[in-house]
């Protein structure tokens, strides 16, 4: 891989993946956010990665992004001809692959949810008040750090701990 996210996409027209099985593929996320169009088999978490409604055309759904397809070689090689064919449709999946990555999976965003599900395991455990979680991401509201340092001192003492049944840490003496 080279040092630079993206580089090893830039001189690339398009980016295939044929796998059996896939989650949330991380290679066609680094393609979309080098801006390239993905072409796909429709496996595991794939579609999720798919943006606007799809056309259909000939066993291949066209998304905003990229072109989904079942399992089969030639209708991967469809999808891979018609890009190819078509290189300002290719640029314009690659473009909106580009909005959706950076949309959907900045760090910004990440550090946002983060917070709000310590927020909210906190105030489940009443360790904070119940608050509107819209007021989340105001200044004035509860830092993730200081959440982070106020479960902190819930931790046993040094010795044995053994985990709850609600899942928190008691300490229990030999």
């Amino acid at each position: 891989m080279a040092a630079q996210p993206g580089a090893d996409y830039a001189d690339l027209d398009l980016i295939v993946c044929t796998s059996i099985s896939e989650g949330t593929p991380v290679a066609l996320l680094e393609a979309m956010a080098a801006g390239k169009a993905v072409v796909s088999a429709d496996v595991g978490g794939v579609r999720d990665l798919m943006t606007g409604l799809p056309t259909l055309s000939e066993g291949m759904e066209f998304f905003q992004n990229g072109i989904l397809v079942k399992r089969d070689p030639s209708l991967l090689a469809g999808a891979i001809r018609n890009l190819l064919a078509d290189p300002d449709r290719a640029r314009a999946m690659g473009r909106a692959g580009r909005e959706f990555v950076r949309e959907r999976f900045s760090q910004h965003r990440l550090a946002d949810e983060l917070e709000r599900i310590y927020l909210s395991l906190a105030r489940a455990k009443g360790l904070l008040p119940l608050a509107d979680d819209s007021a989340i991401a105001q200044p004035e509201s509860e830092s993730l750090l200081s959440t982070i340092e106020d479960l902190g001192q819930l931790a046993p003492p040094s010795g044995a701990a053994e985990a709850g049944r609600d899942g928190w840490f008691k300490h229990t003496t030999a």
